[in-house]
Parts: structure tokens; C-alpha cells; sequence
């Protein structure tokens, strides 16, 4: 019975944290989508040329099946993984999401200055 327990949890857990691949930002060339987990879905925010328009999402098979709210209408959406893209599907429209790359990291010695250019001579 313990081994059958722990089991399901280790279950349970792997696909927990399996599910939350698909939690925050992805862009493409026009579209950005934000999402977070949001008990056992995700709801978030996809951004199409400036507008911003309310998503929700849930789990199914090996991607998500949800819908965004647009000018009062509900449009459908599916959304996979295809290697490090997130696919985002919609009426016939298809866009590659990656996650956005981090900024470059600050060096902070170029802040200090250089002390053999920055001599005062005078």
C-alpha cells in the first residue's frame, strides 16, 4: 500500500511540474502570450498587434485547448511544444512562440570606469 502511494504522488508530482512548461512569456515576430498557472489551467494575456486580449486555458493530451476574448467574441486556440517553440494555433493561423532571450548581462566594472582613460591631467 506505501509503495502504491508513493507512487501516485511521484505520479502526481512529474506531471505537476510537467504541465508547467507551458507558465510564462513566449513571442513571435507579432504575437505575444503571457500565461500562468491558474489552479488547473492557465489564464493569461496574448498581445496581437498592440491589443491585448484575455486567455484562458487547460490541460489536454500534450499541449493546451482554451480560448481569447476579442471585441466580445471567444476565439478558440490550441497551443503545443515543438522542440523550444511554443506552437499557438487558432482559426487557421499558426504562430511559433519562443521564449523571449535575457538581456545580456551588465558588466560592472564598465561602470567604475577605466582609472588609466579617466586621469585628469589638468
Amino acid at each position: 500500500m506505501r509503495i502504491a502511494g508513493f507512487a501516485a504522488l511521484l505520479a502526481l508530482a512529474a506531471c505537476g511540474g510537467d504541465e508547467e512548461r507551458f507558465a510564462g512569456a513566449w513571442e513571435g515576430p507579432r504575437v505575444t502570450l503571457k500565461l500562468e498557472r491558474d489552479g488547473e489551467g492557465y489564464t493569461g494575456t496574448l498581445s496581437v498587434g498592440g491589443a491585448e486580449h484575455a486567455v484562458t486555458a487547460r490541460p489536454k493530451d500534450e499541449g493546451l485547448e482554451g480560448s481569447f476574448r476579442s471585441g466580445g467574441s471567444e476565439f478558440p486556440l490550441e497551443a503545443t511544444l515543438e522542440g523550444d517553440a511554443l506552437v499557438l494555433k487558432s482559426g487557421g493561423a499558426r504562430h511559433e512562440l519562443r521564449r523571449p532571450k535575457p538581456a545580456p548581462a551588465k558588466n560592472p566594472l564598465e561602470e567604475v570606469g577605466n582609472p588609466l582613460v579617466d586621469v585628469d591631467n589638468g
